[in-house]
């Protein structure tokens, strides 16, 4: 469902167009005679003719090469089909729980956008919303949202992982078709079937999970390109139905529960896989956080788990690493939401003394992160700087000048590490 008029406004307000449709009692915000661009902010309200309306919908930014940010308010609810197609240097927008339908191509082509949150509370979805955001590295679906649409992400080639929750029951046919660097997707319990063309031609993928609910999965499901596929980890003791295109490469392991690995490996094309095993019911979650070095605990396979992080006065949260990948962005507060467990994990919590908030020049950029081997990364950081790493009561353990914009240092034992970067200090746990 798209917008038919062009230009039809009935008022404008501090640089923003709105139109009131039938029966009249909320405003919506659409195209005018000036192209939108810089910084807008919707306002809740808007007052027209003595009478104020809730501004509920916003559609018109269709082109407008020149927006950069847009401040949604909080009575908006629906954002109108092709409401900002190829806006291509949006870079920001406030993604809330306030949404409740995207009409369809929403975003297509808007290639500043980094990162999409889906809202709990949509329910409504049109096709295409973000195809061809190629700059698009982190989705985050709220637990709550029930659809993913037809070929929402479709063409979005910098997305590396997906976490579906439970909540969602559909995933629309090439939802994520052509995701060229995605490596993993989990998809919760909640979906029943996977459709036709979701997962072609993502070139890169290597690891999926697929919840306890599900029943069918469509022809060229994991078609195409997927030829990376290793590892299928199915939650349902149920066989699903496959067809015989579903998949493009039978040489990946499935993991199953251990009591249907008789029956999987009888099923019609399932049997045509070259290694059925049964998966772990439990694996180890390990969290590493200099307040409290690090703790190893027993999680169910399937299962999420949430960690609140706790600085110690004085000190904020710079970085948060899931198995090496960097997750700083999915955080909601201090709190962070792992994927379902399917193997043992890490879990790594970086924190940044408060008074590096205002950073000098040469640490403004500089990201600190860590990994499973002992490493120290540090990245986007200036030729030349120097790196200081102190042990906790204030040892130099080592120090030198950065000759590359990253650079990984080794630190051969585990323990609680200071990291001194311009004015930058971080302390960390490896």
């Amino acid at each position: 469902m798209f917008s038919i008029f062009a230009n039809a406004y009935d008022f404008e307000v501090d640089g923003i167009y709105y139109y009131i449709p039938y029966p009249y009692n909320h405003a919506e915000v659409t195209n005018g005679d000036v192209k939108y661009s810089g910084t807008v902010t919707i306002p809740p309200t808007v007052t027209y003719n003595e009478k104020t309306y809730p501004v509920t919908v916003v559609g018109g930014f269709e082109g407008c090469v020149g927006l950069e940010r847009v401040v949604l308010g909080e009575n908006v609810t629906i954002i109108d089909g092709r409401a900002f197609k190829n806006c291509t240097n949006l870079s920001s927008i406030n993604w809330n729980d306030n949404i409740v339908e995207m009409r369809g191509e929403c975003f297509w082509g808007c290639l500043g956008l980094t990162d999409v949150v889906i809202s709990a509370n949509r329910r409504v979805v049109g096709v295409d919303n973000f195809r061809d955001c190629q700059n698009i590295e982190t989705v985050t679906i709220h637990d709550g949202a029930t659809e993913i649409g037809q070929g929402e992400f479709t063409g979005c080639i910098s997305i590396k992982a997906i976490d579906i929750p439970n909540s969602v029951l559909t995933v629309g046919p090439n939802a994520f078709q052509g995701c060229s660097n995605l490596v993993a997707a989990k998809i919760g319990d909640g979906v029943q079937e996977i459709r036709y063309h979701v997962f072609t031609d993502c070139s890169r993928l290597e690891k999926v999970v697929m919840g306890a609910g599900l029943k069918s999965i469509g022809m060229r499901t994991f078609g195409g390109n997927c030829n990376q596929l290793s590892s299928i980890t199915i939650l349902s003791s149920q066989v699903p139905t496959l067809v015989a295109d579903g998949f493009s490469n039978y040489n990946a392991t499935v993991y199953v529960p251990s009591q249907s690995v008789s029956a999987y490996q009888a099923a019609d094309y399932w049997k045509d896989f070259t290694s059925i095993k049964a998966y772990e019911d439990q694996v180890y979650l390990t969290i590493r956080q200099a307040e409290q070095g690090s703790v190893k605990m027993l999680t169910n396979v399937g299962e999420r788990y949430s960690y609140d992080f706790l600085p110690a006065p004085g000190w904020v949260i710079h970085s948060v690493t899931f198995n090496n990948e960097d997750v700083t962005k999915q955080l909601i507060g201090n709190n962070y939401t792992t994927p379902a467990m399917t193997t043992s994990s890490t879990l790594s919590v970086v924190f940044e003394e408060e008074s590096s908030a205002v950073r000098s020049t040469t640490a403004r950029n500089v990201r600190v992160t860590t990994d499973d081997n002992k490493n120290i990364i540090i990245s986007e950081v200036p030729y030349g700087e120097t790196i200081s790493i102190y042990s906790t009561n204030g040892t130099l353990l080592k120090q030198f000048s950065a000759e590359s914009v990253r650079t990984s240092i080794n630190m051969n034992t585990h323990g609680v590490y200071i990291v001194k970067v311009g004015n930058l200090n971080v302390k960390l746990s490896l």
